[in-house]
């Protein structure tokens, strides 16, 4: 007998970790409406996602099967499954799988394989946690966990990536980056700044070459930006002993007439509230009317 409602079985458990199926997400929503469906789905998926925490993906990558995201991929595996015996009992299947399609476009990567996998009505769902656990992986096989003060910027970044308000990019890997940091630790202020005023001009040329039809390199830039501004909030964190070498590395940047990495090395302490910034990068790097003071200074004569 066809069935009006999409639900799991609210008794099902799930073995292997804390996450348990006691309140069905779909319980009460109706098929035709599969938008509501696809929200639900992806409330679902986002609470069990945040449960895994930073450790637990270290551990997977390593090839340590944790425990929390055994649990999470069986999570998703259950919500796939309910949702094609679901599928299969509903009398406008077809309608519904269309409709359903569409809707998964505008949901977490977790919960789109879960409605894709639940749409061919596959029991499984062929999670693709990669992006995640490769670059950590990477990362453990370079031994480059050799520190808490790395693994704690990591941390950092993981939840400030995926359990902040940001959309999961499963297109983007984990940013395992720390040069910033491994920079200010090992070389001086102006070594630092030579070596990330090369990187820039790098930047540049690359998205100077592409001409205005490259978008994703001018974008690039933008995105490199941030994670500079990040990175010294991050290295912060850690400790205000790293502040006055940080005002240093953006006097330097300055002096070499950087503004692109100067500014975000600016904004970075900032944003990490350091009170070690001199009046003088303060007013240079002041954002009112674009970044004024700093055009004024540079091209006194446009005045």
């Amino acid at each position: 007998m066809a069935h009006d409602n999409l639900h799991l079985t609210s008794e099902e458990n799930i073995s292997g970790g804390e996450f348990i199926l006691d309140l069905d997400p779909l319980l009460g929503v109706r098929k035709t409406e599969s938008e509501a469906v696809a929200r639900a789905i992806d409330r679902a998926s986002l609470i069990e996602f945040k449960k895994v925490h930073f450790e637990a993906w270290v551990s997977w990558a390593s090839s340590y099967k944790h425990g929390l995201v055994q649990s999470f991929l069986r999570f998703h595996d259950a919500l796939a499954s309910n949702l094609s015996t679901s599928l299969r009992a509903y009398s406008e299947m077809e309608q519904a799988i269309i409709h359903l399609s569409h809707a998964a476009a505008a949901v977490n990567p977790f919960a789109r394989a879960v409605i894709e996998s639940g749409i061919r009505l596959q029991d499984r769902c062929n999670l693709d946690v990669a992006f995640i656990v490769a670059p950590l992986a990477e990362l453990y096989c370079r031994s480059a966990f050799e520190s808490l003060e790395i693994y704690t910027i990591l941390e950092r970044r993981f939840q400030r990536t995926y359990h902040g308000y940001r959309e999961i990019d499963d297109n983007v890997e984990f940013r395992t980056d720390t040069s910033l940091f491994r920079g200010i630790t090992d070389m001086s202020p102006k070594s630092l700044a030579a070596s990330m005023c090369m990187d820039d001009l790098s930047l540049f040329n690359r998205a100077l070459a592409s001409g205005f039809s490259g978008k994703d390199r001018w974008a690039s830039l933008g995105q490199y930006w941030s994670h500079r501004s990040e990175d010294v909030t991050d290295c912060l964190y850690l400790g205000e002993k790293y502040g006055s070498a940080l005002v240093e590395l953006a006097l330097c940047l300055n002096k070499q007439r950087n503004f692109h990495s100067a500014s975000a090395v600016v904004e970075g302490l900032k944003i990490g509230r350091y009170n070690g910034i001199s009046d003088t990068l303060l007013d240079r790097f002041d954002k009112t009317g674009n970044y004024a003071r700093y055009r004024e200074e540079r091209n006194p004569s446009s005045n």
